[in-house]
């Protein structure tokens, strides 16, 4: 029960950060989402039914306005194994900003949510292993002192991997 509490709202958290001002908005100022595209295939996700013993390291570091680095805790990291359903999350949400319809539940059960720790470090482990999106968010509204507040903005860094025993996720930033 915990862990899907903890991915919906690491789900939630992550639609709700990375919304932007449509057009068409709702009653509550959110964007009306776009309907998904590409529909929910169980057969592609079945190789990551499971545990396994692969496991995905990375670290998130970020440069602000005044050029230094911060590799911060408390930031959202979500794992995806990459499919056709995940691949049009990746890439119209992630990537595009595009604020889309709830994902089917079923796919929630395959995605995973943490949080950096010290030094913006993260580990993903008991892994089936295949190809996997690596996504994290920079939200300077946890973890951030009022002055890196200024300097730092809203980001989004992503990934894709493939691994069968252990690899480290570099990430790239891919929406700011």
């Amino acid at each position: 029960m915990k862990k899907v509490w903890i991915v919906s709202f690491g789900l939630l958290f992550l639609s709700a950060c990375a919304s932007t001002q449509s057009k068409t908005e709702t009653a509550n100022n959110c964007p009306v989402p776009s309907e998904r595209k590409v529909a929910f295939n169980q057969k592609q996700y079945d190789p990551y039914n499971g545990k396994g013993s692969a496991r995905i390291n990375g670290r998130l570091c970020i440069t602000g306005i005044d050029g230094q680095k911060k590799c911060p805790a408390d930031q959202v990291v979500v794992l995806n194994p990459v499919t056709d359903y995940s691949t049009e999350w990746y890439q119209r949400h992630w990537v595009n900003n595009e604020f889309l319809s709830t994902p089917d539940s079923r796919a929630l059960k395959y995605t995973k949510v943490i949080k950096t720790e010290k030094g913006g470090w993260f580990t993903f482990v008991d892994l089936p292993p295949g190809e996997y999106y690596v996504g994290a968010a920079v939200c300077p509204c946890d973890g951030f002192s009022e002055k890196e507040r200024n300097n730092y903005k809203y980001q989004r860094y992503g990934t894709k991997v493939r691994m069968k025993k252990s690899v480290k996720a570099n990430l790239k930033k891919v929406f700011e």
